[in-house]
């Protein structure tokens, strides 16, 4: 009689010897390399450029084996760990993983964080003094107010203050500049500016000039005037005010540098021996 059950006798058979073939065909103990994973490219605003976390918690290793991290960063520092923290600029950053399994498998993958620029900043400036009154050369606190914004960036802020006539011709301090700053957390908080117009002419013009730049180069600035006029008859009020809206328009500055710090003229040398 014959036997029902040889077929599937037979064909077990020959997968035992097939998987027994196959698997003499593995080493035993064979690394397989571990699965980097540095995580989805991410996209900053800027105020949270520091402290940024690094996440290479999905790597892992077929065999369970632990496994280092190594981070490179585009400036060439390396981090490990598999979360560290990092700080970074405005822009786009790519960053490489590095994993090891201790046995020779390595696998790499990278991460993009890209930090967005901010806003540009603004910044104001306004003399609440905009009119010098007597004439009398002394120097007079403008009582200057400015305020800037700044979204997240460093900055700096630079004061220039020129005028329409030459100025170092003071008569109580021959020596003197027309104008003195003094300044708080980087920003100008005081001006002293000189009382002080020639004797003809339609007055002077002080043109301040406020440039605030944040460290990737964006730049705000605000200008203000103030008057020294030749009398205080409307006449006069209104000839150097007009001189001072032409100089806010034309936003250059003026012929003069008010913090220029004058100079006693020198002698000329005497030439030695005959010619």
């Amino acid at each position: 009689m014959r036997n029902a059950f040889a077929p599937l006798i037979v064909l077990t058979l020959v997968g035992i010897i097939a998987a027994t073939c196959c698997a003499s065909d593995v080493p035993p103990n064979q690394n397989r390399p571990p699965i980097a994973d540095a995580g989805p490219d991410r996209g900053l605003p800027c105020s949270e450029r520091h402290g940024v976390v690094l996440d290479g918690g999905g790597s892992l290793d077929p065999d369970g084996d632990r496994l280092a991290y190594s981070w490179a960063l585009p400036d060439g520092t390396t981090l490990t760990g598999p979360a560290p923290t990092v700080d970074v600029h405005v822009g786009i950053h790519p960053i490489v993983l590095t994993v090891s399994d201790g046995r020779g498998g390595v696998d790499v993958d990278s991460v993009v964080i890209t930090v967005k620029p901010p806003t540009t900043p603004f910044v104001r400036v306004v003399a609440r003094r905009p009119v010098l009154w007597p004439a009398d050369d002394r120097l007079v606190d403008v009582d200057l107010f400015t305020h800037y914004r700044n979204e997240c960036l460093d900055a700096f802020a630079q004061l220039s203050v020129t005028s329409d006539e030459p100025s170092c011709d003071s008569w109580l301090d021959p020596l003197a500049p027309d104008a003195v700053a003094r300044t708080f957390l980087d920003l100008p908080s005081n001006l002293d500016l000189r009382a002080q117009r020639a004797p003809t002419g339609n007055g002077r013009v002080y043109l301040i000039h406020l440039t605030y730049t944040d460290e990737i180069g964006q730049r705000a600035e605000s200008r203000a005037i103030v008057l020294v006029p030749l009398s205080r008859r409307p006449r006069d009020l209104l000839s150097v005010l007009f001189e001072g809206i032409i100089a806010l328009v034309r936003a250059e500055p003026l012929a003069f540098d008010a913090f220029a710090r004058c100079l006693p003229d020198l002698p000329l040398p005497v030439p030695v021996g005959g010619g």
